[in-house]
C-alpha cells in the first residue's frame, strides 16, 4: 500500500504516519498550554508568550521556559502586572536566547494587550474557528501586533489558536520550510535566524503562496505541509519521539 502523502525527495518524503505525527503535534501542543475550544482570553495569552519567545529558540528550552512561567502564575495578565513578579520573570528568561530584548518584549506584550487598541485580542477569540477569516487577522497581527510579532510569529499565534489543524491557511515559514522551497528550486534564502530576523510582508506571502499551492496539490492545509516539514527535519535522533520533546520538567 502506497502511503506517501507527498514526495520532494528523499529528504523531503512525507508518509501518512509523518502526517499523523505532524496532526498530533498541533494537538500536544495546544493541550499541554491548555487551550482549549472555544478559545478565551487568558489562553490566547499563553499562546502568545510561547509564539513570541519561540524566535531564535530550540523547542527543549522553550518548552522549559514557558513551562516554568505557567508553573509559578506568571502567564496571567494579573500576574505580569505585578511589580514583585518582574524579578522572577527576568530569572526565568535569563536562559533563552536574546533574553533581554525577550524580556522587553515580554513586558511590551502586557502593555499592548492592556491597550489593546486594535481589538485584535477579541476577534482572535471570536473568530477562532474560521480559517478564512484569521488568515485575515493574521495579516493584521503582523502589521499592528506587539513588538516581535511579525509575520512568523503572528501566524504561529494564529495556528495555535485554531484547533482543525485540517483547515489553517497559514504557514510557520522557518528555516525547515525555507529549505523545502529551495530543495524543490525556488530561489529563496535561507537565513541564519539566530542572526537575523524574518522576511518582510511581501516575501512572507510570496512563499506562503507558494506552500498553499503545494499544499494544495497533496490535499494537506498549509498549516499542515509546515508541521509536516518540521516534524521530520527536527527529529533527527531515532530514540526521540514528539513527547520527549515537549515533556520538559
Amino acid at each position: 500500500m502506497n502511503d506517501i502523502v507527498a514526495d520532494y525527495g528523499k529528504r523531503w518524503r512525507f508518509t501518512l504516519k509523518d502526517l499523523n505525527a505532524a496532526r498530533y503535534r498541533h494537538r500536544y501542543e495546544r493541550a499541554w498550554l491548555s487551550v482549549t475550544n472555544p478559545l478565551d482570553e487568558p489562553e490566547l495569552l499563553r499562546i502568545f508568550i510561547y509564539a513570541m519567545l519561540s524566535a531564535a529558540q530550540n523547542t527543549t528550552t522553550l518548552v522549559y521556559v514557558v513551562k516554568k512561567l505557567m508553573r509559578y502564575g506568571l502567564t496571567s495578565l494579573q500576574s505580569i502586572n505585578d511589580p514583585e513578579n518582574v524579578d522572577r520573570i527576568v530569572k526565568i528568561l535569563k536562559c533563552t536566547r536574546y533574553c533581554n530584548e525577550k524580556t522587553l518584549r515580554f513586558m511590551g506584550l502586557r502593555d499592548w494587550w492592556a491597550s489593546n487598541s486594535t481589538n485584535l485580542i477579541q476577534q482572535i477569540i471570536e473568530k477562532s474557528n474560521s480559517a478564512e477569516d484569521m488568515f485575515n487577522i493574521r495579516n493584521e497581527l503582523a502589521e499592528h501586533g506587539p513588538d516581535g510579532v511579525g509575520f512568523k510569529v503572528a501566524s504561529f499565534i494564529i495556528q495555535l489558536s485554531q484547533s482543525n489543524v485540517k483547515t489553517i491557511r497559514t504557514v510557520i515559514i522557518d528555516k525547515w520550510v525555507l529549505q523545502l522551497l529551495k530543495d524543490c528550486g525556488y530561489d529563496v534564502p535561507v537565513p541564519d535566524y539566530k542572526k537575523v530576523s524574518g522576511f518582510w510582508k511581501k516575501q512572507y506571502l510570496d512563499n506562503e503562496t507558494v506552500l498553499q499551492g503545494m499544499a494544495k496539490e497533496h490535499d494537506v492545509s498549509p498549516a499542515e505541509l509546515g508541521l509536516l516539514v518540521w516534524c521530520k527535519a527536527s527529529y533527527t535522533e531515532p530514540n526521540k519521539s514528539l513527547e520527549d520533546y515537549l515533556k520538559v520538567s
